[in-house]
């Protein structure tokens, strides 16, 4: 199950604090085996994402300080998807997370994007039918973070991905592209297509006038070097607008 698909954490209902197994978060004073054996037997659907956080940061921080930690970070980051997402530097700002639960929830971000790398088609081909799979490897790279980045998915001559850069970090609301760099680390890496990908903080994935523009211009300075853009992509936590798609390549 993805894990922005996940409920958000519900208040404990009085009472039911005895109850070996129970749909409430689990809080502290709960045994920690408890909320791993639900998981090994039920998978992360079970779990909410207070416990998925607990869970993780217990080897780290202890059992009563990876609950509270887990409240703080949902606080700060509203999901489980935008903590794995967070900096470091944005991480380091929630009190008492250290360096070790830092480097665990990085951790669990890499091995999210590896697994959606694996997922990928074998073409990214944005006029084959498998094409949203390449949508939800760009979300899990990029989809939830808190700032706008732009990434660069560099193909062969068969749409084999060679490899996916970031390119740029901008703002909330704007990141600047090079239409030079990028061509030039095409070249580089010999590849004769490129996908472009950025995301929309905002959740609004709608194509802005300075994001129709920039593209227009890659495609333009791709075209001398016979590289084609097959794609723009921008990307947010729940959506996508693929400027193929829309007509606008």
């Amino acid at each position: 199950m993805p894990l922005d698909s996940l409920d958000p954490p519900k208040a404990a209902t009085p009472g039911t604090s005895n109850t070996p197994i129970s749909p409430a978060p689990a809080r502290p004073g709960k045994p920690m085996e408890v909320l791993q054996a639900r998981f090994l037997r039920a998978g992360p659907g079970a779990l909410q994402s207070r416990e998925l956080l607990t869970l993780l940061l217990r080897t780290s921080h202890g059992h009563d300080r990876a609950f509270s930690l887990a409240d703080s970070l949902l606080a700060s980051f509203r999901s489980l998807p935008h903590v794995l997402a967070a900096s470091r530097e944005q991480l380091a700002t929630v009190p008492g997370l250290g360096s070790d639960g830092i480097c665990a929830i990085k951790l669990a971000e890499a091995l999210g994007i590896l697994l959606a790398t694996e997922q990928l088609p074998d073409r990214l081909d944005p006029a084959l039918s498998n094409y949203n799979q390449v949508l939800d490897y760009c979300r899990a790279r990029l989809g939830f973070k808190a700032v706008e980045e732009l990434h660069t998915l560099f193909l062969d001559n068969r749409n084999h991905l060679i490899r996916a850069e970031r390119s740029q970090t901008g703002t909330v609301n704007h990141t600047p592209a090079y239409p030079r760099e990028i061509v030039h680390r095409a070249l580089q890496l010999q590849a004769s297509a490129i996908i472009i990908v950025h995301n929309h903080p905002s959740t609004d994935p709608t194509p802005s006038r300075a994001d129709i523009e920039i593209t227009k211009r890659l495609v333009e300075a791709a075209r001398l070097f016979n590289i084609s853009i097959h794609d723009h992509i921008i990307i947010t936590a729940t959506g996508a607008t693929s400027f193929r798609d829309q007509g606008l390549i």
